[in-house]
């Protein structure tokens, strides 16, 4: 059953370490005025909820929100050769100053 909650009491909860990952992401995504994506797979495939605060492009964020209840970003096609390039230098960054992840 669904338990109702006022800002001041979620506040308090967020500040002890709990809260609801979904509910923040669309927190955030409103107080920043973007647009949010999320994506989920169940077994009647891929579903999308949108939550759109905004409709300029560059505010767009897609997220997957996996089964145990983390995210993982979706990027675009064109943007992950960049991204590869990027993870590549903090790999040899992190390797350079035997960092530990």
């Amino acid at each position: 059953m669904a338990k109702l909650i006022n800002v001041n009491e979620y506040i308090k909860e967020l500040k002890k370490g709990k809260g609801c990952i979904e509910i923040d992401a669309i927190l955030i995504a409103l107080y920043l005025k973007a647009e949010l994506q999320v994506y989920t797979l169940d077994e009647s495939g891929l579903i999308k909820q949108l939550f759109n605060f905004n409709q300029k492009e560059e505010r767009r964020v897609r997220v997957y929100l996996e089964p145990n209840g983390r995210f993982d970003t979706i990027y675009n096609k064109s943007t992950i050769k960049s991204a590869g390039i990027c993870q590549s230098i903090l790999l040899d960054v992190i390797l350079l100053f035997n960092l530990s992840l």
